[in-house]
């Protein structure tokens, strides 16, 4: 059997699939970002879960698309925390900006948006993959995403520049309190997480003057920065990934039309799309595919 995962900072779909290309199971468990967790983190958060631990040694082969894998100690953090639990399996891992750009793909060079807990882009022509700009983090880029937003919120709370309502509103639902959570900006390994948890309650205040603008200044960076800087390519479709670009459709339609760009697919999640690209383009099941493997990752 093979597995498929792709995780975000927040979450990671895992899906067995069994000899004949079926999904034998689907199953969840954190997320794990290797700029914050290292590989012991990642080897005990998921002996954690029964289901993997079920299958974990009868899996010959992991494919694991993660946020920050792109750098080689990042690869190496994870490898490592994965062989520790599927110890008789090859481990392959990558960016999860490539398990966007597959899911995403359809037959024409797209432009893979990520916007999530986190935000990143890349251009997939279906051979090759060009970033132009590299992803900054929570502290300096994310832009448009959920830990974005959350932290523009918190900022305005704290300087008190926030409309009247959503700041009481806030102190009743969080009971904020700048040295906690100072203490979880700067001292947490999910910080990222923390500050896009604060999503589901700027949603409830959307159609908001200061809420719309928010949202609207986010997406605009987005497509300044990560979209834009593919000008020379003349590419303009541009398909999304993750629960913010989901939530922020419209808004992000109206701006990429605005500017000539065409949306293309926007996914919440890209696991099963994923899946089927690996069974249908990579071919993973393929007895030569899989000889392939071993002997490269060896």
């Amino acid at each position: 059997m093979i597995a498929v995962a792709e995780s975000g900072s927040t979450k990671t779909q895992w899906f067995i699939i069994s000899s004949n290309g079926t999904i034998k199971q689907e199953i969840s468990t954190r997320g794990f970002n290797p700029d914050f967790h290292d590989s012991k983190f990642i080897e005990l958060a998921l002996l954690e879960n029964e289901e993997i631990n079920f299958y974990s040694q009868s899996i010959s082969l992991v494919y694991f698309f993660g946020a920050s894998c792109s750098s080689t100690n990042n690869i190496n953090k994870v490898k490592g925390g994965l062989q520790s639990i599927f110890k008789n399996a090859e481990i392959q891992v990558e960016h999860d900006l490539s398990a966007s750009a597959y899911a995403l793909y359809q037959g024409n060079p797209v432009i893979s948006c990520i916007i999530g807990t986190g935000s990143n882009s890349v251009l997939f022509d279906g051979v090759k993959m060009f970033e132009e700009i590299p992803a900054l983090g929570f502290f300096l880029g994310d832009e448009c995403s959920g830990a974005y937003f959350g932290k523009q919120l918190l900022k305005d709370f704290f300087y008190k520049k926030l409309p009247v309502d959503i700041h009481d509103t806030l102190i009743q639902d969080y009971n904020l309190e700048w040295n906690k959570v100072r203490e979880i900006i700067y001292g947490s390994k999910d910080a990222n997480v923390f500050l896009a948890s604060f999503m589901p309650f700027i949603m409830r205040y959307k159609g908001s003057a200061y809420i719309d603008q928010l949202l609207n200044e986010g997406i605009k960076n987005f497509i300044d920065l990560h979209i834009d800087c593919f000008a020379a390519y003349n590419c303009k479709e541009v398909g999304f990934v993750g629960s913010i670009a989901g939530i922020l459709k419209h808004s992000i339609q109206i701006q990429l039309e605005a500017k000539g760009y065409k949306l293309g697919k926007i996914i919440h999640s890209p696991g099963r799309d994923l899946v089927n690209y690996l069974l249908q383009e990579r071919k993973i099941l393929d007895s030569k595919v899989l000889e392939s493997k071993r002997t490269t990752l060896k």
